[in-house]
């Protein structure tokens, strides 16, 4: 149950962030994820992930900032990896809610 999967997710970003006040949450293959307003505005950094024209939607209705940024390109053009902040790897919580769906198991 989806509902189910994001509640999940929800509690350990949350979680997550209590635990590491100065933490960096990645959520890859983004969408149009809500969670940032959720469980992490104000309270930590925050990149979405995902392949430019998702990111060209999620532009029209949603600003990016400081703490909050958008990335438009595909998980594997490994080059987003330059963007993340220097942070201690402790910090940093990977979300991929969804993502490997749609990738070959050899990607």
């Amino acid at each position: 149950c989806i509902s189910v999967r994001t509640k999940l997710l929800d509690n350990i970003a949350a979680q997550h962030i209590a635990i590491h006040p100065n933490s960096l949450v990645i959520e890859l293959g983004a969408g149009l994820s809500s969670r940032y307003y959720r469980v992490g505005a104000g309270k930590t950094q925050w990149i979405e992930l995902d392949l430019p024209e998702v990111i060209d939607i999620r532009l029209s209705i949603d600003s990016q900032t400081s703490e909050h940024r958008f990335l438009a390109t595909s998980v594997l053009d490994q080059t987003w990896m330059n963007e993340i902040p220097a942070i201690e790897p402790e910090n940093i919580l990977f979300i991929a809610e969804g993502l490997f769906y749609y990738f070959e198991k050899s990607e």
